[in-house]
């Protein structure tokens, strides 16, 4: 299960940066995402996601979630909370 899940939300991370990077392409070729606010919190939990995907580290994982967390997997049953999802 675990490997599932880590194989799931890291191909949807991964397809999320892609539209994420394909849309800040189509504008103007200078406009640069603002280092710090929003944009900033975001790449630093999408490289701590990435960083945990690659170590395998499920309870690490799970951490970037809340505690009301559910995950929405295709036709897989949606674990609740932080401790389902790292399992």
């Amino acid at each position: 299960m675990k490997s599932l899940l880590v194989s799931i939300l890291g191909l949807g991370l991964g397809a999320g940066m892609l539209a994420a990077q394909t849309a800040g392409k189509a504008g103007s070729s200078s406009a640069k995402a603002p280092a710090g606010g929003m944009a900033g919190a975001f790449g630093k939990v999408a490289r701590d996601f990435e960083a945990a995907v690659g170590r395998g580290d499920a309870a690490g994982l799970a951490a970037l979630y809340t505690e009301d967390a559910v995950l929405m997997p295709p036709n897989a049953p949606a674990p609740k909370g932080r401790a389902a999802i790292e399992e």
